[in-house]
């Protein structure tokens, strides 16, 4: 067996598209600012920044497919049918990973901040990773579909 090339082995998976939002920077921040019932216990490394990124970028092509599919654009074949439905389930798994694995990395690396009185923990504006009182913390389900039917 000869020498393995890392790159040809992830070209086109889920972990290539994380390296290459960590290389390149992106992250996704639109998110709202910290609220009186929540504690600021730390700001996303760059792994959750990616993976948050690669969460709202996978919401935003599963949108896009699902208006296509729809009728929305030009009429398409049953191929392209079929093509975009598996696109749309390629989509879905990586949200599911991506979110998965985000939240994981983040109560693992955080957890000797949470509190028995902490109801969840939420991702704010700039990076912030805080911890909900009171209220539940914000819904964001690690299924694609119900954040689709919800709007």
């Amino acid at each position: 067996m000869g020498a393995i090339h890392v790159t040809d082995l992830l070209k086109g998976t889920f972990i290539e598209e994380v390296f290459e939002a960590m290389q390149n920077g992106q992250a996704h921040d639109d998110m709202e600012g910290v609220k009186d019932n929540e504690k600021v216990v730390g700001q996303m490394n760059e792994l959750e920044k990616a993976l948050n990124f690669l969460r709202h970028k996978y919401i935003e092509t599963h949108e896009r497919i699902i208006s296509r599919l729809r009728g929305e654009g030009k009429p398409y074949s049953l191929e392209e049918k079929k093509k975009l439905i598996d696109e749309i389930n390629t989509c879905r798994a990586r949200y599911k990973l991506a979110n998965d694995l985000m939240w994981e990395n983040i109560e693992t690396r955080l957890a000797d901040h949470k509190s028995p009185l902490c109801t969840g923990w939420a991702i704010r504006s700039g990076h912030q990773i805080v911890l909900v009182f009171g209220d539940k913390a914000p819904d964001f389900p690690d299924n694609l579909c119900v954040i689709l039917l919800k709007k």
